[in-house]
């Protein structure tokens, strides 16, 4: 069983972007099936997702879609990236998973975090 987390700053403001919406989805042959959906936390973190606490995740093509419209209209920012979807291969070499998201309004980016 594999496991996943995610955590999202905002980098203009140096803090966490709590409450924001985020989905995972997986690819099964040539089409992406919603897995979960849920919020970050108030550290901006998701640690576990709803659907998977019993099951996990096994070895496949992922992606989080973050809805950063809603984010940047609930704290009166302009909107440029409605969404940030990161797509990523697990392999199954580790048992955890960590996928940040790094937001500044007008650009974001990631990385394999541990």
């Amino acid at each position: 069983m594999i496991s996943l987390s995610t955590h999202a700053l905002d980098t203009l403001s140096g803090r966490p972007m709590q409450g924001l919406q985020v989905v995972l989805e997986r690819l099964d042959e040539e089409s992406w099936w919603e897995m979960s959906a849920t919020a970050t936390n108030e550290d901006g973190r998701i640690r576990e997702w709803p659907e998977l606490e019993v099951s996990g995740l096994t070895p496949g093509r992922y992606r989080l879609t973050f809805d950063l419209q809603a984010w940047c209209q609930q704290h009166d920012r302009p909107v440029f990236f409605p969404e940030a979807t990161l797509t990523f291969e697990l392999d199954g070499s580790l048992p955890h998973y960590h996928i940040p998201l790094l937001f500044a309004g007008y650009g974001y980016s990631t990385y394999r975090g541990s």
